[in-house]
């Protein structure tokens, strides 16, 4: 893994569980690494850095669309069902 000072992107890929075909990738500037998190039903991944005040981000399941849905990760933090699906 590389250093913080290192690291500018991280790539992001779903593959079929049936055929181990690629889906969908998609590459995102990032200094850390990222924790993810699928929604329950699968329709979206969610994740941040991990540090405390970066943001949370919402990508729905197809790749399509990905928006901010919190300012602030310290959320994390509050809401344990995150860490559950790590």
């Amino acid at each position: 893994m590389p250093s913080s000072d290192e690291w500018t992107e991280t790539r992001l890929y779903v593959t079929s569980r049936v055929t181990g075909e690629l889906v969908w990738e998609r590459s995102l500037e990032t200094t850390m690494a990222l924790r993810l998190g699928w929604s329950p039903d699968g329709r979206y991944l969610f994740f941040d850095d991990g540090s405390s005040n970066s943001p949370i981000w919402r990508l729905t399941a197809d790749g399509s669309e990905l928006r901010q849905i919190s300012p602030d990760g310290f959320l994390l933090g509050v809401v344990r069902r995150w860490e559950s699906y790590q």
